[in-house]
């Protein structure tokens, strides 16, 4: 009886470990950097009220390499 067991439980591991090899594995995508930490290059400022492009009173700026929105002008 324990032969028994042993030879279940190593088939129903080969074909669990076999199946696993059968399933393509997913390359992990890579990050897209949206903020280069400089600059707003590649950014496109709207603001109600004003045309797109347009950062009215600097509200959107970099400030130590982070994107700061602020509405104090």
């Amino acid at each position: 009886m324990k032969i028994l067991i042993q030879l279940l439980l190593v088939i129903v591991f080969s074909i669990f470990y076999n199946f696993q090899n059968l399933i393509p594995a997913e390359k992990p995508q890579e990050w897209i950097q949206l903020f280069n930490g400089k600059n707003l290059e590649g950014w496109e400022v709207k603001i109600n009220g004003f045309a797109s492009g347009e950062n009215a009173f600097n509200t959107f700026r970099v400030k130590n390499n982070s994107l700061v929105v602020s509405y104090e002008n």
